[in-house]
């Protein structure tokens, strides 16, 4: 069963304060050739929305604006910015994405734990309903499944968290399908989908790396597989309960509290029903 999801739109960011007015005043965006979506390299791209990075403060981790694009050109960065000959990527080439109207959106689209991203590529009519940055992303059908249940029993998650980490001296990051937030470690969900996957030695190792980079940072990877997901996502899920209890519960993402599924003698848990216990 595949995804009801028709990616034709981008969420960039705006690093800097100094973008933003190219963008409502001048009505266009750049971005790296080298890194950019497919959806802009092949100019099936439709919509572009904005969400603007750290320097942005009290504005900041949020989407406040997006545009339809009109046309999509190659330009050198000099030639985009020529009061910025000196900037390293001077003579690099970036797609010049020309707007429509640039419209604001009556209520912004907020990640309410602030986070660092690349690029989002999202369905439109998706884009355009969501109040929280997780609704905006688009995965695959099981990625979808997994979302849907974690929601369902009220697991909070964030959608394709970004780590970052350096390699020599280079700032690289790993994406996880989802990321939950743990008071003693926090957990790396992920959705391995493909069959061959653990067939492929390649993908084992690059597996068995990735989560020693995560363990040093203090994460721990669980994984779903498609058989646990599309036969047994309610068993699974349970087990998944039962592993952030053992983490100490998971953050509340609104405050500083701190709850857990299993509680203590003084507390009940969030889920009695998965536990023989009589609650007093």
């Amino acid at each position: 069963m595949k995804q009801n999801c028709k990616k034709d739109t981008v969420v960039g960011v705006l690093k800097n304060k100094s973008d933003l007015p190219i963008v409502i005043n001048d009505k266009w965006y750049r971005i790296p050739v080298k890194s950019a979506p497919i959806i802009v390299r092949d100019k099936t791209i439709k919509h572009i929305a904005f969400y603007q990075g750290g320097k942005f403060k009290d504005s900041q981790s949020q989407i406040q604006y997006f545009s339809e694009v009109k046309k999509i050109s190659v330009h050198k960065r000099i030639e985009l910015l020529p009061n910025e000959k000196n900037n390293p990527n001077a003579d690099n080439d970036y797609y010049k994405i020309e707007l429509a109207e640039v419209i604001k959106l009556e209520n912004p689209i907020i990640a309410i734990r602030p986070r660092r991203i690349n690029f989002i590529i999202t369905d439109f009519r998706r884009f355009i309903k969501a109040n929280d940055l997780n609704e905006v992303f688009c995965g695959s059908y099981i990625e979808e499944k997994v979302w849907n249940a974690l929601k369902s029993e009220r697991i909070d998650a964030e959608r394709e968290f970004e780590i970052y980490y350096q390699a020599g001296d280079r700032d690289k990051f790993f994406r996880l399908d989802f990321a939950l937030f743990c008071k003693n470690r926090n957990i790396d969900l992920e959705c391995n989908g493909d069959k061959y996957h653990h067939e492929n030695k390649e993908d084992v190792k690059k597996d068995k790396r990735r989560d020693r980079i995560l363990t040093q940072k203090g994460w721990a990877a669980y994984r779903f597989t498609r058989d646990e997901i599309n036969m047994k996502l309610g068993e699974s899920i349970n087990e998944l309960k039962k592993t952030i209890d053992y983490y100490g519960g998971l953050q509340d993402k609104y405050n500083t509290n701190r709850y857990k599924f299993i509680s203590n003698a003084k507390q009940l848990p969030l889920f009695p029903e998965m536990y023989h216990t009589d609650i007093k």
